[in-house]
């Protein structure tokens, strides 16, 4: 099979992904939970069955329009406004009036100035990963690996950004710290992956001198290409099992997680060697033009 022969297919389908959660990101931007934003989460369980639309009667009747509820069989999760002890209580004794007896599983307040502090610690980490990156493997290998690697990683921020972006639409999906903690680690996994295939690279280019370095990546892609997808194959089937059997509180952190296994799995395969590929094209078709 030749994977780097028909990297433009591979290419067009990345474009399919990422062009509209790009288109989405610009028009809606994220969904910001309360940890980016402040704000009170409440996680409660109702002794009697009821449904979202008569919490949300309740919660409206103590000034709580714009809440998020998230419901999973008699279980909920709401999010609202920062609210004080006081309300707090209050809203506790009105939800127990109202709807009999409830287990509160959690209450927690995230401030305005914890939540900016979130935010620019989320960006700090993510940026001083990427740079660590570009550091290892510029040392490691060429510069063109570092540089192919990092926009195979940004292909990855990309489909993850964008399409929760297209979830927070559709289905009122939030980021929060988690999402922060699967993005940076579906950048280790996929640049782990794309190291194994750009060793296989340098190894092969020691002992296989007659074959076309388009060749030899694609030789190295297809030596690597089962270990890849079976690591990940693994992995998947964990967190397929998470999702389903797991708490929903972390249900849109394992969906992060799933996306981005995937996403850096295709990448770290059909995107970074071809990319290194056509950049190793482009410049020996430099230097032939200036001879």
């Amino acid at each position: 099979m030749n994977i780097i022969g028909l990297r433009k297919w591979f290419y067009g389908l990345s474009l399919l992904i990422i062009l509209p959660g790009i288109a989405s990101l610009i028009m809606f931007g994220l969904r910001p939970s309360i940890d980016f934003t402040g704000g009170t989460m409440i996680q409660m369980r109702p002794a009697n069955q009821i449904t979202i639309n008569k919490l949300r009667a309740v919660l409206e009747s103590n000034n709580l329009r714009d809440t998020m509820i998230q419901q999973s069989g008699n279980s909920f999760i709401i999010r609202t406004k920062p609210l004080s002890i006081e309300e707090q209580r209050s809203l506790v004794s009105s939800l127990e009036s109202q709807l009999g007896k409830i287990t509160f599983d959690k209450i927690d307040m995230v401030g305005p100035t914890v939540s900016a502090e979130l935010v620019r610690q989320a960006i700090i980490l993510v940026v001083v990963a990427s740079l660590l990156i570009i550091l290892y493997l510029s040392l490691r290998y060429k510069p063109v690996f570092a540089i192919c690697g990092v926009i195979a990683l940004l292909h990855d921020v990309l489909v993850i950004t964008g399409l929760f972006s297209i979830f927070g639409v559709l289905f009122h999906a939030e980021v929060d710290s988690l999402f922060v903690t699967a993005v940076l680690s579906t950048i280790g996994y996929s640049m782990h992956d794309s190291i194994i295939i750009f060793d296989r690279i340098r190894e092969n280019m020691k002992f296989i001198k007659k074959h076309s370095f388009e060749e030899i990546a694609n030789f190295s892609t297809l030596q690597t290409i089962s270990r890849s997808i079976n690591t990940s194959f693994t992995v998947v089937l964990v967190l397929l099992s998470l999702l389903i059997f797991g708490s929903p509180v972390i249900k849109w952190f394992i969906i992060a997680l799933l996306i981005g296994i995937i996403s850096g799995t295709y990448s770290s395969i059909f995107n970074a060697t071809a990319l290194v590929v056509d950049w190793t094209n482009f410049r020996k078709r430099m230097k032939e033009k200036s001879k």
